[in-house]
């Protein structure tokens, strides 16, 4: 019970002093891109996300007005070397209402001496609060995550 309710301090102090925060590097342009794939993480609870795949539609919507060339295919294990991965992921529970963080990645996977890992270029987040759910709150960020593509 206590680690709730400082749970819900923090993030409604979090979300009065820091709205949200992104930044993707000015060198991931479509012309250094082969393509890109987007990723939904479902970490919502209680009904607190239930546009899942009109984010997903928006985000590749966005990409491909942006010039990416978008990755569909349904095998993981096909992902060139060079293909990048959008990464939206919403973690959220109800409490009477919805609170909880949207967090963004873009990503490629690498392995360097036998060693996997990410290498990011772009990220960002906010968490919210007080909300019916995450659904309008997660296509706000997201337009202005891509707000930040290099131009």
């Amino acid at each position: 019970m206590m680690k709730t309710i400082l749970t819900a301090v923090c993030l409604l102090l979090t979300s009065m002093t820091a709205s949200y925060s992104f930044g993707i590097v000015k060198q991931f342009t479509p012309n250094n891109v082969k393509s890109i794939r987007v990723n939904i993480n479902d970490g919502a609870s209680d009904g607190c996300w239930t546009n899942l795949m009109e984010v997903k539609r928006y985000a590749e919507d966005k990409l491909e007005l942006a010039g990416y060339r978008i990755w569909k295919k349904s095998n993981y294990d096909a992902a060139d070397r060079d293909s990048y991965y959008l990464s939206i992921t919403v973690t959220s529970q109800r409490k009477n209402y919805c609170y909880g963080s949207v967090a963004f990645q873009i990503y490629r996977t690498h392995w360097i001496d036998d060693v996997y890992g990410h290498f990011e270029v772009g990220s960002g987040g906010s968490v919210f609060i007080g909300q019916d759910n995450a659904n309008q709150i997660v296509l706000r960020y997201l337009g202005l995550f891509f707000n930040e593509l290099p131009k």
